[in-house]
């Protein structure tokens, strides 16, 4: 169920956050970080806490920040896509938004931002975007709470399909995804094969892609599964956004778990212990302590595959274990909305 071995992930840090392993759980863990006192800014959302950060389990590599604020804004940041310096667009961030960062020692370097989580749904949706400008960028997940009578807690995640000739996420806002990585390890720019081989030596015959052999040398383009644009508000709308469902929800709510479009997992259902008189889920040791904020995801298509496991390991850190279909971004952009919801 578990891979020790970290050779087979991409050198690159974007293409690492964007690789998803075809076998076996990956082992990452999260450390939840306060301000100081000294510290102006402190995060609204519940816990207070100002900074996630990512991390590879078994050699404490650093993956991932995500950063929320208090404050509304713009933050400039490069368009490194192209290896063309100089190039920069806007990125707003609010109350709503958390941002995510790969440098670990300055998280608001402009050079290192890969996406943004916001709020949508009024408020029981989030939606994480790739880098990139409204016009641009793309969704890549969503996390829909869901109500319950029974006090459990539900949600279901909303990604977009996979393209099995490519390797890319197939948003369903459609256009081109050059944001994006390929998600078998493979860069669009420069063409790093770092860990590929490796993964698909790993990986039984029937996980293995036929086509990941081949290199990217440009990001494809893909059409719109809604038969429109990116899902952008009228100017005189935009302060209802967040009220609005994001193009992965609304797809979800026209066809559900059956359109080709996106990819639908849920929180397996725990089973009940009369002994213990509580509900129980086997975390196979990564869940140190009961939390409400435990779960582990399934897909709609198969509940038995367990596809990513969060347990809290202490009062700050938790467990972050993902595989295929998810990549780290989503799985990071998942565990930080669970966080603070």
């Amino acid at each position: 169920m578990y891979s020790l071995s970290q050779s087979i992930l991409p050198i690159d840090p974007r293409d690492r956050l964007y690789y998803r392993p075809r076998r076996h759980l990956l082992q990452c863990y999260v450390d939840r970080k306060k301000w100081t006192k000294s510290k102006v800014l402190r995060s609204i959302l519940p816990g207070k806490h100002g900074l996630l950060s990512f991390h590879l389990e078994h050699t404490n590599d650093f993956v991932i920040s995500a950063t929320q604020h208090l404050f509304s804004g713009k933050r400039v940041v490069a368009d490194d896509t192209d290896g063309i310096a100089g190039q920069t667009y806007e990125v707003k961030q609010s109350p709503g938004n958390v941002l995510f960062s790969i440098n670990a020692q300055d998280a608001g370097d402009m050079h290192s931002f890969v996406g943004k989580l916001s709020r949508r749904g009024g408020g029981t949706e989030m939606v994480m975007y790739s880098e990139g400008s409204v016009a641009t960028r793309k969704e890549i997940a969503a996390v829909r709470m869901e109500a319950s009578a029974d006090g459990q807690r539900r949600f279901k995640v909303i990604l977009p399909a996979i393209d099995a000739e490519t390797g890319f996420l197939r948003p369903v806002e459609g256009g081109e995804v050059r944001f994006l990585r390929d998600g078998r390890g493979t860069s669009i720019v420069g063409g790093s094969r770092a860990g590929l081989d490796a993964a698909l030596r790993c990986s039984s015959d029937d996980e293995a892609d036929a086509t990941a052999t081949v290199t990217q040398s440009r990001a494809p383009t893909f059409q719109p599964a809604l038969g429109a644009g990116a899902d952008v508000a009228p100017a005189n709308e935009k302060r209802m956004k967040w009220q609005t469902h994001c193009c992965l929800v609304k797809e979800y709510l026209r066809l559900g778990a059956q359109s080709p479009h996106i990819i639908v997992l849920q929180n397996k259902e725990p089973k009940w212990d009369s002994t213990l008189r509580g509900y129980q889920l086997d975390f196979h040791g990564r869940a140190a302590k009961a939390s409400e904020k435990n779960f582990q995801l399934v897909a709609a298509s198969d509940p038995e595959k367990v596809v990513m496991l969060f347990g809290k390991q202490r009062d700050d850190r938790y467990s972050v274990d993902f595989r295929f279909p998810l990549c780290g971004l989503q799985a990071a952009a998942i565990a930080t909305t669970l966080i603070q919801l």
